[in-house]
């Protein structure tokens, strides 16, 4: 009996040497705050040392990358006008001009100047050439460039301004549309006969049958032409570096007209009753229009390309 009570005491004893020790949920609670408050020191260190070198990493590259282009207008051919058409005035409205990125890259998006741009040659005068306001772009790369013509409302008054006007003097006979006027001793291109100072002379020597000039001084009639269509169209691509450049719309007069000359004389033509008392002439606005000889075919002959800054 007292075998047994020994063995149960035993048995007893290595039963509670073997019990796990007790949970002490304070202590570990405490280590666990300590691991996380020195997690939390060392990332707001690193934070710290890290993002003053990023910002002005990020600074330095996009001033380096900025790109300012400057848009300019020229038009040529002015001296090489078919011998039947003389202009004396040509203009539009560039109401947009976007620059779309060729090479797709994250966030990369068209870009756009909607400012209004009015655009006016005194062709008479042989102007040739105007300048529009800066485009900046974020990074410089290769651009599709594209353009809209539209009419706007002028500021001053409750009339709007067309998005391509044109005015000059037309001859009515159809016989002279293949023959090219060349610049005179000055430079310039001679002005029609009915506005030369020497009038009274070239009427004198027609008539004695002595000019060699197949121009008679009434053969000429003026015109004007005023669209209000919105034309958008698309040039070609070009590229673009960083700092400041030209991007160069030029548009051709000479082969222009080589296809508007005999519908703008034609559109003379249906108005016998041209006097002085028409201030501009002719209106064939409807006539080039309704043909897509007007705006429409003008920036089909237009090219666009890249120049350094301040050429």
């Amino acid at each position: 009996m007292r075998s047994a009570i020994g063995l149960t005491r035993q048995a007893s004893v290595i039963m509670l040497e073997r019990e796990p020790p007790p949970f002490d949920a304070e202590r570990i609670m405490s280590r666990l705050v300590l691991t996380i408050s020195i997690a939390l020191a060392l990332t707001t260190l690193a934070c710290a040392d890290i993002e003053p070198e990023v910002s002005v990493q990020e600074e330095v590259k996009t001033h380096v990358q900025t790109v300012s282009v400057v848009p300019a207008f020229s038009i040529t051919g002015i001296s090489s006008l078919p011998s039947s058409l003389y202009l004396t005035e040509l203009g539009f409205v560039v109401s947009e001009i976007r620059l779309e990125p060729l090479v797709a890259s994250p966030g990369s998006v068209a870009f756009s100047a909607v400012k209004p741009e009015i655009i006016r040659f005194d062709v008479s005068s042989n102007e040739m050439f105007k300048k529009g306001a800066a485009i900046d772009l974020p990074r410089p790369g290769r651009y599709l460039v594209s353009v809209r013509l539209e009419p706007i409302d002028e500021e001053t008054s409750d009339e709007s301004i067309s998005s391509f006007s044109m005015s000059g003097f037309v001859a009515r006979d159809s016989m002279l549309g293949s023959e090219y006027v060349t610049d005179g001793e000055d430079g310039e291109r001679p002005t029609p006969h009915p506005f030369d100072p020497d009038d009274d002379d070239i009427r004198a020597q027609d008539a004695d049958g002595l000019s060699d000039n197949p121009q008679a001084p009434d053969a000429w009639a003026p015109f004007y032409y005023h669209s209000e269509r919105a034309v958008f169209f698309t040039l070609n691509d070009v590229e673009f570096e960083a700092g400041e450049q030209q991007l160069e719309f030029t548009f051709d007069l000479h082969n222009w007209a080589l296809d508007i000359v005999e519908p703008i004389s034609r559109a003379v033509s249906y108005d016998e009753t041209i006097t002085d008392e028409h201030a501009g002439g002719v209106d064939i606005s409807r006539h080039l229009d309704s043909s897509g000889q007007g705006a429409e075919s003008f920036v089909t002959f237009g090219r666009v390309e890249t120049m350094p800054g301040g050429f």
